[in-house]
């Protein structure tokens, strides 16, 4: 949805994913973060990036606090 240009929809679904998903603490809050940048709510999207990276799998945390880092910059 996020390449089809529909954030909005893509939110969506990405929400309703991350509540049937609860155990989900990484794939989840990846799908939030993608949504929220899509948006242009930075701050959000680095919250769930952060978030995303501490259940990262092994070797991939420093890939999302990297993303995390990117949407700081001006």
């Amino acid at each position: 949805m996020i390449q089809e240009n529909k954030p909005k929809e893509a939110m969506a679904i990405f929400e309703q994913n991350r509540k049937n998903n609860l155990e989900d603490n990484f794939t989840t809050y990846v799908g939030l973060a993608r949504g929220h940048q899509a948006l242009g709510q930075k701050k959000k999207a680095i919250k769930y990036f952060r978030m995303a990276a501490e259940n990262a799998p092994h070797g991939s945390k420093q890939f999302y606090l990297d993303l995390a880092e990117k949407l700081e910059k001006p």
